[in-house]
């Protein structure tokens, strides 16, 4: 079943691709006996929300929905789907990635803890292009032009002082056509870092 395009990030049942994006929870699946205790899996189905997800290759994953936030879980290990019931072993798989994880990990115990972070997410530039990106074609497709796209992205008053220059103008059309080429199929390379070969 395809997910619903019309929901939110927060609603749709989506998954991000573990080649695109490695950097995820990896979790481990056990079978378990029934007295047996997993203070994981008690812990996370106690607060959240979790909607099963099994990809084209067979991969499954788990989305956590706690208080606005989603938590994806890449599962390993015996499926989900079994009968028995099943533990959880939480994974960092290399060296390399274990800073990273160990953020990654401390971040989603936070959300299932109810510890919020004091500031707000910072964005990446990476990021930053893509929202601002979807915001610019979301403009444009309501009929507005990329005056309307600076409008929404700095505000009106901002606009009015700086639109005449040349440096709102300009990056108003860089961002107009990174994001049309990525709507138009640069996301397979850019997003999905697939082979642009496999259409």
């Amino acid at each position: 079943m395809m997910p619903d395009p019309n929901l939110n990030g927060h609603d749709a049942d989506v998954v991000w691709n573990l080649a695109a994006f490695p950097d995820q929870i990896i979790i481990y699946c056990v079978t378990r006996a029934p007295h047996e205790p997993c203070e994981i899996w008690e812990r996370v189905n106690a607060v959240s929300k979790s909607t099963h997800v099994t990809d084209y290759s067979g991969r499954e994953y788990l989305l956590c929905r706690c208080d606005g936030s989603v938590i994806q879980n890449c599962c390993t290990g015996v499926s989900l789907l079994g009968l028995e019931p099943v533990g959880v072993r939480l994974m960092i798989t290399d060296m390399q990635s274990f800073p990273r994880r160990s953020k990654l990990l401390q971040s989603a115990f936070d959300v299932y803890n109810g510890v919020y972070p004091t500031r707000p997410a910072q964005w990446s530039k990476t990021t930053q292009i893509l929202r601002d990106g979807l915001i610019a074609l979301d403009c444009l497709a309501l009929g507005g032009n990329h005056r309307d796209v600076a409008a929404a992205l700095y505000g009106q008053i901002r606009v009015r002082e700086e639109w005449n220059g040349p440096s709102m103008k300009h990056a108003v059309r860089y961002l107009v056509k990174k994001a049309e080429a990525l709507r138009d199929g640069g996301y397979r390379e850019d997003l999905l870092r697939a082979d642009p070969f496999l259409r």
